[in-house]
């Protein structure tokens, strides 16, 4: 017998309470924080990576294309933000930062997720906190902003949202359909009703089963498509542009720590790279030891790694690699924009 299906049979009682919490905590959700810009949320309904901080990214473009002032809220997983009260005396943790002047201990302060979405984003305030809501909060005191975007805030019933957008991956949407532990789940599929958009990402010749979030679970949201596209290479320690199309049959190492590490390992693939893989957990913090394993795995190969990785390599890994670029592109990015902007001049806070 397989011993993960056991498990996961296993844990079914324990997963269809913590299904029962996360209903609960839905139904009866009574946003404290409500704030005066429009609030947008990129989130999921299953655990792992899904594309959420490229289409922050993404759509923080976007806004800013269409004239807004925007800002970005992270929940700096793993970092360990400045202490800071609000007015009431309530203890939260947030740091701002952005890519034009990042400090050199931004990992450790406010996360990688957050250091590479400022590096991407320039000038765009971003706010790494816990509990998100406090972060917002902090963020729209000290900017001035038309529009906050959360980083993974579908499950933050705290902070009130305009609007939410729920990603999915296309290969396996609800993962095998159990709530934590015994799945991936972070609530049930029925917590789509909640979504404004759904975007599908990844490979759209996939078992299509998500297609009912159109038409059963989730009916009039809207549904899009986005996949993820390498978009440029860079050298480091030198700085220098890598041509995409000089890794096609490259002997290569891999290296990631994603919340879904096969993402990384397609994108390789798609560019041609003859690529042996290294995955360490989602946020993992290098240390010395593992450079010392990496370099001595690749073994002369290029080192290929992600620019999430790569906060945490700058200045410390000792060997040549290269960094690939990948953005999130959706099918219809009119509709998203559309979606996320709907009203926001009129409409407050939900």
């Amino acid at each position: 017998m397989n011993p993960l299906p056991a498990a996961s049979f296993a844990m079914r009682p324990l997963g269809a309470v913590v299904g029962a919490v996360a209903r609960r905590r839905r139904r009866n959700a009574r946003p404290s924080v409500r704030l005066s810009e429009r609030v947008v949320s990129v989130g999921n309904i299953v655990a792992g990576g899904v594309g959420k901080t490229p289409m922050v990214a993404y759509l923080v473009r976007m806004l800013r294309e269409d004239g807004r002032r925007v800002g970005v809220v992270t929940g700096a997983y793993g970092a360990r933000p400045t202490r800071r009260r609000t007015s009431a005396g309530r203890a939260f943790r947030c740091d701002i930062v952005r890519g034009a002047d990042l400090p050199a201990d931004a990992v450790a302060r406010v996360g990688d997720e957050t250091v590479m979405l400022a590096a991407e984003l320039g000038d765009v305030p971003v706010a790494g906190g816990r509990p998100k809501a406090r972060a917002a909060e902090w963020l729209s005191t000290h900017e001035t902003l038309d529009f906050i975007v959360v980083d993974d805030g579908f499950q933050h019933h705290a902070l009130a949202r305009d609007v939410n957008i729920v990603l999915l991956d296309a290969q396996a949407p609800f993962d095998n359909g159990r709530v934590l532990p015994a799945g991936r789940l972070r609530e049930s599929p029925a917590a789509l009703r909640g979504a404004d958009a759904i975007v599908v990402t990844g490979d759209q010749r996939a078992p299509a089963e998500w297609v009912t979030c159109s038409d059963v679970l989730a009916p009039g949201v809207t549904v899009l498509t986005a996949e993820h596209v390498a978009v440029r290479g860079r050298d480091h320690p030198s700085g220098s542009a890598v041509a995409l199309t000089d890794l096609a049959g490259l002997a290569a190492l891999g290296v990631c720590g994603l919340g879904a590490p096969a993402s990384f390992r397609r994108t390789l693939q798609q560019l041609g790279a003859d690529a042996d893989m290294m995955a360490y957990p989602d946020h993992h913090a290098y240390t010395s030891n593992d450079f010392r394993r990496i370099y001595e795995r690749a073994g002369g190969r290029r080192v290929l790694t992600t620019a999430k990785d790569a906060t945490k390599w700058m200045g410390r890994a000792k060997f040549a690699y290269t960094v690939i670029d990948v953005e999130l592109r959706v099918n219809d990015p009119d509709a998203l924009l559309a979606c996320a902007t709907a009203a926001s001049d009129i409409r407050g806070p939900l």
